[in-house]
């Protein structure tokens, strides 16, 4: 992740927009690390990197890293991230 120089960040992702996130981007064909439920995802130029955040309420939340090496395959980004996310660079 740290030769993306195009993506975002947060580190409290809720379900529904998780879902949205890697709607288009398969997972690696990999069990999930103990840490954290850590997964993977990879394709169209994309690379995502997600860990499960507990929390004290009912919901899921995530932290989520996605990145590119270029601009073009985040664009999808735009209707997902807005100024809450941590970091963004689309």
């Amino acid at each position: 992740m740290c030769h993306a120089h195009y993506g975002a960040s947060k580190a409290w992702v809720q379900e529904e927009q998780f879902a949205a996130l890697i709607a288009n981007i398969p997972p690696v064909a990999i069990r999930p690390w103990r840490w954290c439920g850590t997964r993977f995802f990879v394709g169209q130029g994309v690379f995502i990197w997600v860990a499960d955040n507990p929390a004290d309420d009912d919901k899921k939340w995530y932290s989520v890293r996605v990145g590119a090496q270029t601009e073009q395959p985040v664009q999808f980004l735009k209707q997902l991230v807005d100024d809450k996310w941590d970091w963004r660079a689309l």
